[in-house]
Parts: C-alpha cells; structure tokens; sequence
C-alpha cells in the first residue's frame, strides 16, 4: 500500500476530531459563537457568488446553494438577535426552534 491511499476509518475513530492543522477547520468548537457561524455562511455564499463572477461559469448552476448560504446567513442572525434579546431581559440566551424566518 503506498502513502497515497485512501485512509480508512477504523473502529472508535472520530468523525470531529479535536485537534487541526492550517487546512482542517475546528467542528463543533464550543467556544465560538452564533453569529461567527452565521458569518461562515455568509462569507461562503460571497466566495462563490465572485467565483460566477470571475470565472462567468453557469449561474445556474449555482443559484440555488448560493441563495441557500444567504438564507442561512439571515436564519442564523435572527437567531443570535432574538437569544442576544432574551439576554438584555434578564432571560437566559435561547432563541426560537424554527428554520421559519418570517417567525424568526
């Protein structure tokens, strides 16, 4: 078997591993905040859309994740908004349990 072979997953092994090098990204890290997943979306919709741009490559085929990557974006948002609202109530943080934006 040569070192480029696909590396199979052995019993016990971790799907979110805890520990990153510079082109793994952290999964799961607790310390991070709702809005910094929310700006994830957000900045990946903008990479793609300037990649149609540039590239002038087939809106089409990439109309639809990009408008999913904003809504998601907004989704989230108004998450952290309505949880950073309970806060400032004197409320613990939570927000509503839905993907509905006009309830959101």
């Amino acid at each position: 078997m040569t070192s480029d072979a696909p590396c199979w997953p052995s019993r016990g092994d971790s799907l979110l591993a805890s520990t990153t090098t510079e082109t793994e990204a952290s999964v799961g890290n607790p310390s991070c905040d709702f809005d910094f997943y929310a700006y994830s979306y957000k900045r990946a919709g903008d990479a793609l859309a300037l990649r149609v741009e540039a590239a002038r490559e087939g809106p089409e085929t990439f109309v639809y994740p990009i408008c999913f990557l904003y809504r998601h974006y907004v989704e989230l948002m108004l998450k952290a908004l309505a949880s950073m609202d309970r806060e400032l109530d004197g409320q613990p943080p939570a927000y509503p349990k839905t993907h509905r934006i006009d309830l959101l």
